[in-house]
């Protein structure tokens, strides 16, 4: 096969994945050899797609066995996660084509999950007498074996079967003569054993040692609490094993590294087991002389989520914990945990403590007018991302100077930017999307309710805070406000000749002497300059594609410092 085939080639103009996967299945050929470059730089969805259309093609009857070994070594470059090779390998069970068996085994590549070493184990079980398969079988275990159980003793039974090749066995033996890492967790060094397993993937290997370490009373660092918390994440299932551990070596040795991992492991646990919560809520309970306050309220709330049985009790601990914390800080960072929970039966915690703050204190302004413009990104509909876009920016800045105040808050930036990310990509939660959003749509949502599940005093100090700007004196203020639209009249509208967008609008009256010119943006991708005089712009913007096709156009302004924001998207329809 011409070497070329595999040259990292420039994308051609209009080349991008869904076109490129459009034109797959008629000219494979020509599409293949980009197919690598433009996968790596995919998300994981698109990844996934990729190699559903590779699987398609491959099993498609017209494929000629030249271009099945194309898609093999295509599929070979593409170096598939974890996840896209667990659903290459489960078609394994259902192939007859040794050349797919071939393209799967070498596509994996490194240390691999352990469901992927079971599929390669199966395979070289069910073709160890043909010499090709079971040489690439060899071969997959080689470049994935770390020490695996499962492995060794596959080893052990083919070795003495009779059928087995002599040069097969050979490899074989070479296999099972490899130096393995059994399990042995330095609690010396227990940052470096933990890391050790994670990179292998080996999870349950992983829960293990994490017990051996937490029954050790070395004390631990920082991050050996975040790899804790890693390996519940990634075995749920035993995460209340873990638990038990992290409360029984708190119980012997209080520390706050060991409270604060079960709080973060909670999250991962869908209940909690009843011995567990037990032990939980009496440390709680006795943690109220020296545990941090807003440390004891997260462990209480996660707590009350994960232990239906128990959860009153865990309530009564924290009005303990609120009753207990000055009116300093702590109650501010108190308040923070118990607003952004929104349980009902929270909302009178959460009244009495903002009856005790001081709401003029900046950190809690800050942080209440960047709860406010999350929530308001939320309500805004598909058609108006810009303005989405907008608050949650506005929310960053808030969230940046809350820093600078040496304030600890919840909320990262990279939260944001991420969430920001998303709405610039496939529209707002409430679009068709949705799902996609996942977690983070759901952490927003529940932000919302928060809001709502507050007492209507509570309500009402906040949103009466929240409006009035004279109190964000300590914040610079945007560039644009969000209680108010920032166009007046903006419409897109598609040509009677169908070669052209008509878009005109105006901006707000406070606006006009900020704006230095504006721009549309057609599908993210065409830029045409506006006419601008006196806050109101139009113009007919050509548009060289079929203007059907056109899904949006955003307006960007700029102001005279060339700061450029986006702050309109609108749907053109047929004039």
């Amino acid at each position: 096969m011409p070497g070329s085939i595999w040259a990292a080639e420039p994308l051609r103009p209009g080349g991008g994945l869904h076109q490129q996967l459009a034109k797959l299945a008629a000219s494979p050929l020509d599409v293949l050899p980009v197919l690598p470059a433009l996968a790596r730089r995919a998300s994981p969805v698109d990844a996934r797609r990729v190699h559903a259309s590779l699987v398609q093609l491959f099993e498609a009857a017209s494929t000629t066995a030249y271009v099945r070994l194309v898609i093999a070594r295509t599929l070979r470059a593409m170096k598939p996660s974890d996840q896209t090779m667990r659903a290459l390998c489960a078609t394994l069970d259902s192939t007859k084509d040794p050349a797919w068996i071939v393209a799967v085994l070498t596509a994996i590549q490194g240390p691999r999950d352990e469901r992927i070493v079971h599929a390669v184990v199966a395979v070289l079980e069910g073709h160890v007498s043909d010499d090709v398969i079971a040489e690439h079988c060899v071969g997959a275990l080689q470049r994935v074996d770390c020490g695996n159980s499962h492995i060794a003793a596959c080893v052990t039974r083919l070795i003495s079967r009779p059928d087995v090749p002599r040069h097969i066995r050979l490899l074989l033996q070479k296999l099972d003569s490899r130096p393995r890492s059994d399990i042995h967790v330095s609690t010396q060094r227990p940052y470096a054993s933990l890391c050790v397993f994670t990179q292998q993937k080996q999870y349950d290997a992983l829960i293990d040692a994490v017990l051996t370490v937490l029954k050790s009373q070395e004390p631990l660092t920082k991050g050996v609490w975040k790899r804790v918390a890693h390996a519940v994440k990634c075995v749920p299932d035993r995460g209340n094993d873990v638990i038990d551990a992290l409360l029984n070596r708190n119980a012997s040795s209080p520390e706050h590294g060991a409270l604060a991992c079960v709080c973060v492991c909670l999250v991962h646990v869908v209940e909690l087991s009843m011995d567990s919560a037990k032990m939980l809520l009496d440390q709680c309970r006795a943690g109220l002389e020296h545990v941090p306050h807003r440390l004891l309220a997260t462990a209480c709330i996660r707590g009350a989520r994960r232990s239906t049985a128990l959860r009153s009790q865990f309530v009564e601990v924290l009005d303990a914990v609120v009753s207990s914390a000055p009116t300093s800080l702590a109650s501010y960072d108190v308040a923070v945990v118990v607003i952004q929970d929104g349980a009902p039966d929270l909302a009178p915690l959460a009244d009495g403590l903002l009856a005790r703050l001081d709401l003029r204190d900046v950190r809690f302004v800050l942080w209440v007018k960047a709860l406010r413009c999350i929530c308001e990104s939320l309500v805004k509909t598909t058609s108006d991302i810009a303005a989405s876009v907008c608050c949650l920016r506005e929310a960053q800045l808030c969230l940046r100077a809350m820093r600078s105040s040496s304030s600890s808050m919840d909320f990262q930036e990279a939260f944001l930017e991420h969430r920001i990310a998303l709405i610039e990509e496939r529209g707002s939660p409430f679009g068709p999307d949705a799902r996609r959003l996942g977690a983070i749509g759901h952490q927003l949502s529940r932000l919302t309710r928060s809001v709502m599940s507050l007492g209507p005093r509570s309500r009402q100090q906040i949103e009466t805070l929240a409006a009035d700007d004279r109190s964000y004196t300590a914040f610079p203020p945007a560039f644009f406000v969000h209680h108010r639209p920032n166009l007046v009249g903006v419409k897109a509208s598609i040509s009677a000749d169908r070669c052209s967008i008509a878009v005109s609008g105006r901006f707000r009256q406070d606006l006009v002497d900020r704006v230095a010119s504006v721009y549309a943006v057609i599908d993210g991708a065409c830029v045409v300059p506006l006419d601008l005089d006196q806050g109101r712009f139009a113009r007919d913007c050509p548009f060289r594609s079929d203007p059907v096709a056109a899904a949006s156009v955003a307006i960007v302004a700029v102001d005279h410092d060339r700061r450029r924001w986006e702050v309109a998207t609108v749907v053109p329809v047929v004039s």
